[in-house]
């Protein structure tokens, strides 16, 4: 049964164990070529000066071509200004799906509370939107800054970019935390299901 994962869970008020098949997960390799294009990594390291002083170096690199794509440098820098660095660095169109970093203790508790904020912000914009704000949206028409001069139909939007992209990033988060050991299976993935008496 080594290759089969056992778990419980509560379906309709009672326990039931259920098992499923493990697959084999992918490399790390394999995830890097799968993912290239979407990966930048960021690191944080010390250059010394003529004069012997220290400077900060913040890098950001794309991975898929190895692109320089922001950095920058301070004498002292602070968990907020290295925050700072990745709004700077990327844009809210242009963030990549991954972002690699070491587990140096500047990456710490700060700058996770400002990419966590910079969630929190961004799901409070999306729950102010009401709902007369989508009234004639099938309609109208989206702009791209990455296709300037072209625009698409807002159907078209919802359905050929919106809900697949949804799904990819929620396939992808799964796909993740399985790769990292997390105990996660379909039952996670699908959320409650409710079942009536037929």
């Amino acid at each position: 049964m080594q290759n089969r994962c056992e778990f419980r869970t509560v379906i309709d008020g009672k326990l039931v164990q259920l098992t499923r098949r493990l697959r084999p997960l992918q490399s790390w390799k394999t995830f890097l070529s799968n993912h290239m294009e979407g990966i930048a990594s960021i690191d944080l390291f010390v250059v010394p000066t003529i004069a012997f002083q220290r400077l900060f170096a913040f890098l950001v690199l794309g991975l898929e071509r190895r692109r320089l794509l922001w950095f920058a440098v301070a004498r002292n820098p602070t968990a907020d200004w290295l925050a700072r660095q990745i709004t700077e660095a990327f844009p809210w169109d242009g963030a990549p799906k991954y972002l690699i970093r070491d587990n140096d203790r500047v990456f710490g508790a700060v700058f996770k509370a400002y990419v966590r904020d910079r969630i929190r912000k961004t799901v409070a914009f999306a729950d102010s939107v009401k709902e007369t704000q989508y009234e004639g949206a099938s309609e109208r028409k989206v702009s791209f800054s990455w296709a300037p001069g072209k625009v698409m139909g807002g159907e078209d939007y919802l359905l050929q970019m919106t809900i697949p992209n949804t799904f990819f990033h929620v396939a992808m988060a799964y796909a993740i935390l399985r790769h990292n050991g997390v105990d996660v299976g379909k039952m996670d993935f699908l959320g409650p299901i409710n079942l009536v008496d037929a």
